[in-house]
């Protein structure tokens, strides 16, 4: 009775309590121990329901990132990087893809919870990613806009080629029906992700009551309904017709497509600020959540990169010039992969917060800094599209010269041959035939290797020299000779995948022409300019390779300083212009693009141009950005044993 007197007592006896507990008997004792266990027990199942609730976020959130990822491999497989027309439509679709991806990811830093509606969402993305996967191919963001003679062009191949006239319409009726659909698919696809985000915005703002933090959902959902207008507008902007199609439909569409972009990016800068008190810290964007995705996303576009680039390496070793220069490509390919990996993740040691800063910046209580983190992570994300095409045109680069490399060693064989056959040709005039004692061991075994037998070859032209006068061609050994040099130069082309196999391609229609031309339709001029069609088709990537490799760096340089705005000091002050100045070097080389464009091979077969041109046709490219890139990573590796052991002696 004692005992019930002293527990109902008010506060003020409670002190009475641990004496009470020793005078009790070990029943008692036993009575009032569970409490804490209890409590402990608690604690103990909601650390382990956090855990699970992390490990369900990775796993949805790198399903969408594969989703976003399969879509942008097909990106590359549709619409691959070429030249100028070709890069601005990948950067293009590549924005839409990456910004669909990019709401997706900043609703769910703040609202996404784990229940079955947003399982539903869920599979509705992955929806929407497979539909952009389905309308990649054959993207043009300049059809109808700049004048195209393509589809001119093609009609008049196929007609030396032999097409006949129906077989020729159809496919060019098929031709000119594939941009439209493609066009008028990713308007519906992207009008869908935008109506699929609005309902999840709807289905948070029901669980807020605060009509500021409601405020802020409206400008995200208002936005959200003039997106869905613009996709839904360009969809019919766009007729089914091509015919129908004008240029002012075209210039519509870029503008109906790109300015809801730049006004949900707005929108989520003034939704941040007006949610940036601290009673509304549930919708302030998960910093966590933000730079996790981020570096998954780029982890698993380097990994995409990574594939196209090995996809030639099986061809330098197949090639006949296949040496120690071959390896050292390899060699330094692998190396700016690794280099581009680490120092994305490289992190100095910067200045450390206190523990009582640190305790406010969790807890929300630093208003101000709360608010400047928010931003700052928002500009950090968006950024990351700049860092990511840049990575993206880079990995694109490097897959272009090591392909380039095999193009130039089989146009080099091909030109070897036809330079020392046309020597001899010119020096007898047309009359002795020739032998093949007059041609070098190597060029004979860089033929055997590519597939011809030089004796083969050497009784096609002397056939030509025989019965020339009956064929009523002028030069005739000197056509066929074109025509075996074009010969030798495709084999080599297929050998290493580096022909187009669309119905499309002017490239390989130009050689099929001309291959099946009329030996007296066969001229010098004709294959001077479709070899310099193949050398431009396969190298223009390297106008912009050392553009692109520089903004990497340049870009890293501002992510940095941007994500270390709290920590900043004289470590990642070097960290930060190591970077800057290495970049900047690297843009200064593209002064090695001035007059790029007016390259050429001359009428002895020997390329004539800018130094870029012959740079890549060597495969010396890609060691000198190797070599930055490894001088950029050693350096911060310094910087990170010198930050980090500053930090030990401080603590």
């Amino acid at each position: 009775m004692e005992s019930d007197r002293l527990l109902s007592t008010d506060a003020e006896s409670l002190p009475t309590l641990p004496m009470l507990t020793r005078r009790s008997t070990a029943k008692s004792d036993l009575t009032l121990a569970p409490p804490p266990a209890t409590e402990e027990k608690k604690n103990v199942d909601s650390d382990e329901m956090q855990r699970k609730k992390k490990r369900i976020a990775q796993a949805t959130d790198l399903l969408l990132d594969v989703a976003m990822t399969t879509t942008f491999a097909s990106l590359l497989d549709g619409t691959p990087v070429s030249d100028g027309k070709s890069l601005a439509s990948f950067i293009c679709l590549f924005a839409l893809v990456w910004w669909t991806w990019a709401s997706q990811v900043t609703y769910n830093a703040r609202f996404r919870e784990y229940d079955w509606i947003h399982r539903v969402f869920l599979c509705f993305q992955l929806l929407i990613f497979c539909a952009f996967a389905a309308f990649t191919n054959g993207f043009d963001i300049t059809a109808g806009i700049v004048n195209d003679t393509v589809g001119e062009t093609l009609k008049t191949l196929r007609k030396v080629e032999g097409w006949p006239q129906l077989t020729a319409n159809a496919q060019a009726s098929r031709e000119a029906q594939i941009p439209i659909s493609s066009v008028r698919g990713i308007a519906m696809t992207m009008a869908f992700s935008r109506a699929l985000l609005f309902a999840q915005y709807l289905h948070a703002l029901f669980y807020f009551k605060e009509s500021k933090a409601k405020s802020a959902f409206y400008v995200h959902t208002f936005t959200l309904i003039i997106s869905f207008a613009c996709y839904f507008a360009s969809f019919f902007c766009i007729s089914s017709n091509p015919d129908e199609v004008t240029k002012g439909d075209q210039i519509a569409k870029v503008c109906l497509w790109y300015a809801p972009i730049f006004l949900e990016l707005a929108a989520h800068f003034l939704a941040a600020h007006l949610s940036e008190d601290k009673e509304f810290k549930e919708m302030w964007y998960d910093e966590e959540i933000i730079y996790e995705r981020s570096g998954s996303v780029f982890i698993i576009i380097l990994g995409a990169g990574l594939d196209k680039i090995t996809e030639g390496f099986h061809y330098l070793v197949g090639n006949p010039a296949f040496g120690p220069r071959r390896v050292g490509v390899i060699f330094s390919a692998g190396l700016i992969f690794i280099c581009l990996f680490s120092l994305y993740f490289t992190k100095v040691r910067g200045r450390p917060l206190s523990s009582e800063q640190k305790k406010k910046r969790d807890e929300g209580e630093d208003s101000e800094s709360c608010r400047v983190a928010n931003r700052r992570v928002l500009l950090y994300f968006f950024l990351n599209f700049l860092y990511l095409c840049s990575i993206i045109v880079t990995l694109q680069g490097m897959a272009a010269m090591i392909q380039f490399g095999n193009v130039g060693d089989n146009m080099q064989t091909a030109f070897h041959f036809m330079r020392t056959s046309e020597h001899h040709l010119n020096k007898t005039n047309f009359v002795d035939p020739l032998n093949a004692s007059i041609y070098k061991e190597d060029l004979v075994h860089k033929l055997s290797e590519t597939g011809y037998d030089i004796n083969d070859l050497v009784n096609d032209i002397n056939r030509g020299i025989e019965i020339s006068p009956d064929w009523n061609v002028t030069f005739a050994p000197f056509r066929i000779l074109l025509l075996d040099g074009l010969g030798i130069l495709t084999e080599g082309l297929q050998n290493t995948d580096a022909l187009p196999t669309e119905q499309d391609s002017i490239l390989t229609n130009e050689i099929d022409a001309f291959m099946d031309s009329d030996l007296s339709d066969v001229n010098k001029t004709q294959f001077i300019r479709i070899a310099q069609m193949v050398a431009t088709s396969n190298a223009t990537p390297a106008l912009w390779f050392f553009s692109a490799g520089g903004a990497v760096l340049v870009m890293l340089a501002v992510l940095g300083l941007i994500s270390h705005t709290d920590e900043l000091n004289g470590y990642i002050f070097a960290q930060m212009a190591g970077r800057l100045t290495l970049g900047t070097v690297m843009l200064l080389l593209t002064a090695l693009d001035v007059n790029a464009i007016a390259v050429q091979i001359t009428m002895d077969y020997r390329f004539y141009g800018s130094r870029i041109w012959r740079l890549a046709s060597q495969n010396w490219i890609l060691p000198p950005y190797a070599a930055v890139l490894t001088l950029e990573q050693g350096y911060e590796y310094v910087l990170m044993y010198l930050s980090q052991n500053a930090v030990d002696a401080a603590a």
